[in-house]
């Protein structure tokens, strides 16, 4: 695996749906063989829109389920996160109301000690990246991720 060592990566919906609907075949063949290889995960919270997705369904949730599970340590992680964006600790910004996925990305990550692959991008609302960077979880864009390829 080229990418940095980690025990496992997580891949947003929106950064999975925009890579297999590009038609990239060697980024999408890379994300399909760590899926595979149980090396990359999605999380449950977006298990669904995997799951409603015809070509992510096959790799994430039928050929291997690749969700992660929610934990109690994991929902106290979340607890942290929103108490520091309450606080300030993220230049300001805020999470979107209702956006529950990135928090819960982020706090997966910084619980299994994963990366997070993500090119989510935000003016105004907190992102995967920025809050990872925040807590000091390794998050890769897919073209820094197709660079080590």
């Amino acid at each position: 695996m080229p990418l940095p060592p980690k025990p496992g990566w997580i891949v947003d919906y929106v950064t999975a749906r925009n890579v297999f609907d590009s038609n990239d075949n060697q980024l999408i063949n890379f994300l399909v063989g760590m899926c595979g290889g149980a090396e990359l995960f999605c999380c449950k919270c977006e298990g669904k829109l995997f799951a409603d997705h015809a070509r992510l369904k096959p790799p994430f949730i039928e050929d291997q389920d690749c969700r992660l599970k929610l934990t109690a340590e994991i929902v106290q992680r979340l607890a942290a996160l929103a108490a520091m964006a309450a606080q300030g600790h993220f230049n300001g910004k805020r999470f979107l109301a209702g956006d529950e996925s990135t928090k819960i990305i982020v706090a997966s990550a910084i619980e299994h000690d994963f990366g997070i692959i993500s090119n989510r991008a935000n003016d105004r609302f907190l992102t995967v990246a920025e809050v990872g960077a925040a807590c000091g979880v390794l998050t890769l864009t897919t073209t820094q991720v197709k660079q080590l390829l």
